[in-house]
């Protein structure tokens, strides 16, 4: 994303525009085409169950993790292969390629 100025959406007390424009100069979405992930209790993750329409079809079909499957709190990108991704909720940390997003 290109962010023109500080960038807010009054987490911590920011005192910023809750809203500026910003530019996507590039996405990739984390899925999982494999579906090697699953929960520990059994789950999988939140686009097979439940989809808000079919606009999501294509998200459903690459397995696209949401925010509804975990809660990224870091984001280490090591080049344009690898990345490491950290959790808030769980004691771990996963691999993903930031080209890709697998």
């Amino acid at each position: 994303m290109k962010i023109q100025k500080p960038f807010t959406f009054r987490h911590g007390e920011g005192t910023f525009d809750a809203y500026t424009k910003t530019e996507n100069v590039g996405t990739a979405l984390i899925h999982d085409p494999d579906k090697l992930i699953r929960w520990e209790n059994g789950a999988d993750i939140q686009v097979e169950y439940d989809v808000p329409d079919n606009t999501w079809d294509e998200y459903k079909e690459l397995r696209v993790l949401t925010g509804r499957d975990f809660d990224v709190e870091g984001l280490a990108v090591i080049n344009e292969n690898f990345a490491i991704i950290g959790d808030e909720l769980m004691p771990a940390i996963f691999a993903v390629n930031p080209t890709t997003g697998v």
